[in-house]
């Protein structure tokens, strides 16, 4: 395992507190919407993380949560929503009005090992109604950065990004809308991972309960929901704990799958920063020009 330098708790709450903002801003829920009439019934598959690659904006995330909104229905419509913070709002447009490049089909029994993942390109409607609340993350433009500030060395800390399924609240009727449903956002801090490659691909595992106790206590007792959601390290630097602050923060990864030991999380399994700044524009980049 890979321990970052030690920081205080009450520094790691507060920073993070203070960079919400700023990664909620690249964050969506995705929700698959089933339209059997008169019914609408909408539940939340997974998260994503809005990115730009080659000049093209779209949604990066988990192949496993794009699949699930691909999968035919006995009846009924589908297409796929995604829910966003702020005030309600209508949740999106057809499935099938989007371009998908993803990883290879991975065998459902081993999902979780991975590869795992893929680029939604909606149409420019949604693209531009995304912009109205959301930004992009410049991954070409970052990888130059990254290059000469590494993720995970020196002091900081990871952040998992995502909405998970358990705190979707139904709030009925409300701005002219028959039934209005929260995604609620979460963030989830970490000092501890592990690095791994295979073939392609890197992978992080951050460690969300720390087994020497370090860590705090979770509000959750799932990840579900968190799948594509977003990987995130937050750069310190200073010396003594009055001194530290951060640098800056930068998307990392793609979580993946949850690991328990016993009833309790333990870690979450995530593609790591080369797959998102290398490996995937690569071949995303491959897929549209092709």
């Amino acid at each position: 395992m890979d321990r970052v330098p030690i920081l205080p708790r009450e520094f790691v709450d507060r920073i993070q507190s203070e960079v919400a903002e700023t990664v909620f801003s690249y964050s969506v829920g995705i929700v698959l919407v089933e339209v059997n009439p008169p019914v609408v019934h909408s539940k939340l598959i997974g998260s994503g993380t809005l990115v730009s690659i080659a000049g093209r904006e779209g949604i990066l995330t988990a192949r496993h949560v794009v699949a699930v909104a691909r999968r035919p229905t006995a009846q009924g419509d589908t297409y796929i929503g995604f829910g966003i913070q702020g005030s309600a709002h209508n949740l999106g447009e057809r499935t099938d009005h989007y371009i998908v490049v993803s990883s290879d089909s991975p065998n459902e029994s081993v999902e979780s090992d991975g590869p795992d993942w893929a680029f939604m390109v909606p149409t420019p409607s949604v693209v531009s109604w995304l912009k109205a609340y959301k930004s992009f993350w410049q991954l070409d433009r970052w990888r130059e950065t990254i290059q000469k500030h590494p993720i995970g060395l020196g002091k900081g800390f990871w952040i998992l990004c995502g909405y998970p399924g358990e705190k979707a609240i139904s709030l009925g009727p409300e701005s002219g809308f028959n039934e209005v449903i929260r995604y609620e956002g979460f963030l989830a801090a970490s000092g501890l991972s592990e690095s791994m490659t295979n073939g392609e691909y890197d992978y992080s595992e951050i460690v969300v309960r720390d087994v020497e106790g370090g860590d705090v206590e979770l509000p959750l007792s799932s990840f579900g929901g968190f799948s594509g959601g977003g990987l995130w390290w937050v750069a310190v630097e200073g010396d003594g704990d009055d001194n530290l602050k951060s640098t800056h923060v930068a998307y990392s990864g793609i979580p993946l799958s949850e690991r328990c030991e016993g009833n309790e999380i333990f870690s979450v399994k995530c593609h790591g920063w080369r797959s998102v700044y290398h490996t995937i524009p690569q071949k995303i980049k491959e897929s549209l020009l092709a």
